[in-house]
């Protein structure tokens, strides 16, 4: 039966084509396609004649079609990449083809197909365009059936024992050079870290027997001693395990008079006149992981290359090692650390701007650093922010184009050091880096809603369990909030009460990073931060004590602000598969809770925690095809109209990035997530459900009260940041009425959220 006779399959489809999102992109599709091929007839029209244009490439291995990436990364020659407005083509040579052919038999080689072949194959498309196709015939895999090592040295042989089991290489696996390769550098890297100071590479070999085996093979390592001519004779020069005899440390490498020398815990400080930088001896030797006498080791000095740049006091820093004078057992070195400080001040100034929705603003930020404040590698940071912007606010909107207006003053000063009543030194091993951050802020925040200031101070300490591991502890974070103006209308539109009255809050708070971006080789990386907080405990057991005075809802005050009780639990994870230097495949998802309790007494809802420590929805790090604040909690039916917070929060996101051209990347992402209330008891004896059902998070309904959003990204990285822009569509908004959630064939422009902001969302 034809299609179109078929009344169910007319009906599809007149509804295909009548549905406006789906003609919308086929016009896209269409314009697009003739663009390109219209380009394309251009640009062929640019090669001269009698050469031809390398219009594609393809790769078949033992006859059957191939997109080995690896195998495609030695082919010498591959087509321009097309481009809408023209490009320029590359002409076919064949001179290329005929060296890619022969480095794609030694990539066969290489992978342990020894008997394997390759050739090319040239087919003229047109008289201006070309194809080559490439065979590999690879034959039998050969199979490491035996292996040995033979070391010229004991030592040597003892430490590589050591680490078999971490080898690349294995009996039973095919053969690769790669794997050679990498057990090359684990062996080297492993002597280096074991005292042998540039320990050469070179020194390093193999040796493969395929002699009177079928597809396999015996492999030898070799590691041999240096070789040395002295007179008419090479010798062998047996290896030396290096110790550092003596530290010498200069803070200021430009200055080279009349330097003393200061000894500290054995290492050795160069000091010119007034006019060179002075620094306290500890905050320079606090930093190296090898001291005077300790056996050399590699990862140690790269470990105290980064330590050094974590004081953000230095422009250069080299690490030196030299025979130290008059040794003749080639054992003893001298390090040499020289360094360039930074200015002692400097101040800098930024201006961004903010395009969320059209809801157009502006940011300004004034830094001023002091450094190596009292000479003990202290770091002062004053920062001025100020910000102006126009939010969409519907029914309380106002003919002031800009309508919200921040500033705030912070000053913090980290100390290269745990600041304890005792003595530290020792107290954790260099590499952890304990630092103390000591901090104030003030700021207000002037909305058409309401108008606040915000005082803070914290006491933390912070320290790095390795490259890929910290920890911070805030062991007293206090926060005052103070309404200066609270406007009758959106008081009415709020969920809660507690957040906007005068709040003191006093916490302590916990957080574990893990962060393996950096310093993992694979091609997936991980990233989680885990967080608790507590707050007001202490103060309620002030308040037991010294029975403060209560308000009308009896929660107690101090200076007539109520503080604030809660347990606040979070955590980010993100996987990051890198498929290419420039495109991977991100996913990330976030849980956050927060629990309040004792003195955060709300009138509607039994306990609510403060503004600060709630959750919001939408913006351009979160749900990126809705506004902040105008969705949820749950199922809210009134979310686009009210300034809508919650305890809880989830929010799950996925973001293919893949490059453009040259500095412009592209990105495809899809988020999901919602805030929620949590079904608790209320005063009445009630439960939150029996007043607000759509505001609580139930399991069985969990997946219909997930908002989901969709879109396509542009960014621009400069190097040192990332200018994004993202357009996202609501697909599926809970707050919606049933059977109007989904996006459907009334698709608009007008409901694309754009998203201008800095940086990466995560």
């Amino acid at each position: 039966m034809n299609a179109t006779s078929n009344p169910i399959s007319q009906k599809f489809l007149h509804g295909w084509m009548c549905h406006k999102f789906t003609r919308f992109f086929f016009k896209v599709g269409v314009l697009s396609l003739l663009i390109v091929l219209s380009s394309s007839c251009r640009s062929v029209r640019n090669v001269e004649k009698g050469q031809q244009a390398l219009w594609e490439t393809k790769l078949r291995i033992n006859g059957k079609k191939s997109k080995n990436r690896q195998a495609f990364s030695v082919i010498r020659q591959q087509p321009a990449p097309r481009k809408i407005f023209g490009y320029k083509p590359e002409i076919l040579d064949t001179n290329l083809a005929n060296r890619s052919a022969r480095q794609l038999k030694q990539y066969a080689i290489n992978n342990g197909f020894f008997q394997a072949e390759a050739h090319y194959e040239y087919e003229s498309i047109s008289s201006r365009k070309a194809r080559i196709t490439y065979h590999i015939t690879t034959g039998p895999r050969f199979i490491i059936k035996n292996l040995k090592y033979s070391v010229e040295d004991p030592a040597l042989a003892q430490l590589a024992q050591g680490i078999r089991q971490q080898s690349p290489v294995k009996i039973g696996a095919p053969f690769r050079l790669d794997d050679l390769e990498k057990e090359r550098e684990m062996l080297t890297t492993h002597y280096r870290n074991q005292g042998y100071f540039g320990f050469p590479r070179d020194l390093i070999r193999y040796s493969v027997d395929t002699i009177g085996m079928e597809n396999a093979l015996n492999l030898e390592i070799i590691i041999t001693n240096r070789r040395v001519k002295r007179g008419d004779t090479v010798v062998s020069v047996d290896p030396v395990v290096n110790q550092i005899a003596r530290v010498v440390i200069n803070p200021d490498f430009r200055n080279r008079k009349n330097l003393d020398t200061i000894e500290h815990r054995g290492y050795e400080l160069l000091f010119g006149d007034a006019d060179s930088v002075w620094i306290s001896p500890r905050v320079l030797t606090d930093v190296l992981e090898f001291t005077p006498g300790s056996r050399y080791r590699e990862d140690r000095v790269k470990n105290s290359y980064q330590h050094i740049n974590r004081l953000r006091m230095f422009s250069t820093t080299e690490l030196n090692f030299s025979p130290l004078e008059g040794d003749t057992t080639g054992k003893m070195l001298v390090a040499n650390v020289s360094m360039i400080p930074l200015p002692r001040r400097s101040f800098t100034a930024q201006i961004e701007a903010l395009n969320t929705s059209a809801q157009l603003g502006t940011n300004a930020y004034i830094n001023w650093i002091n450094r190596n404040m009292f000479g003990g590698g202290e770091n002062l940071n004053v920062r001025l922010r100020g910000g102006i912007e126009s939010q969409a606010i519907g029914e309380l909107a106002t003919d002031q184009f800009f309508n919200t207006f921040e500033l705030s003053f912070e000053a913090s000063l980290l100390f290269p050091r745990f600041l304890l009543p005792f003595n530290t030194v020792g107290l954790l091993p260099k590499r952890m880096q304990p630092r103390t951050r000591i901090s104030a802020s003030a700021g207000r925040q002037s909305r058409v809603e309401f108008d606040r200031i915000l005082y803070r101070t914290s006491l933390g300490y912070l320290w790095q369990e390795s490259l890929s591991k910290s920890h911070a502890l805030d062991i007293i974070d206090l926060n005052i909030v103070q309404i200066t103006q609270l406007r009758d209308d959106f008081l009415q539109n709020l969920n809660f009460l507690f957040g906007f009255r005068n709040t003191f809050i006093s916490s302590t708070r916990y957080t574990y990073t893990y962060n393996d971006q950096i310093t993992s080789k694979r091609p997936i990386k991980y990233y989680f931060r885990g967080m608790v907080e507590v707050a007001g405990n202490t103060l309620s057991g002030l308040d037991a004590a010294l029975d403060f005075p209560v308000d009308s809802l009896g929660a107690g005050n101090i200076l007539g602000i109520n503080y604030a009780q809660y347990i606040k639990f979070e955590a980010d994870y993100r996987q990051f598969w890198i498929i290419s230097p420039k495109t991977s495949f991100v996913v990330r998802a976030f849980g956050g809770y927060t629990r309040a309790y004792g003195n955060s007494v709300d009138p509607v809802f039994g306990y609510q925690p403060p503004f600060e420590m709630r959750y919001f929805a939408g913006g351009s790090n979160d749900l990126r095809a809705f506004l902040p604040y105008r969705l949820g909690p749950g199922n809210n039916p009134d979310a686009a109209s009210l300034f809508n917070t919650a305890p809880i929060k989830v929010l799950s996101s996925v973001e293919y990035r893949f490059p453009i051209y040259e500095k412009i990347r592209g990105a495809l992402f899809a988020d999901a997530g919602n805030i929620f209330y949590e079904n608790l008891k209320l005063p009445d004896g009630r439960r939150v459900i029996d007043v607000q059902p759509d505001y609580v998070m139930r399991w069985e309904g969990l997946l219909s009260a997930m908002a989901l959003g969709s879109g396509f990204g542009l960014r621009y990285d400069f190097g040192f940041f990332v200018i994004r822009l993202d357009a996202a569509y609501p697909i599926y908004n809970p707050t919606e009425t049933i059977g109007s959630r989904w996006v459907n064939e009334s698709f608009r422009f007008s409901r694309i959220v754009w998203n201008v902001a800095l940086g990466y969302p995560f």
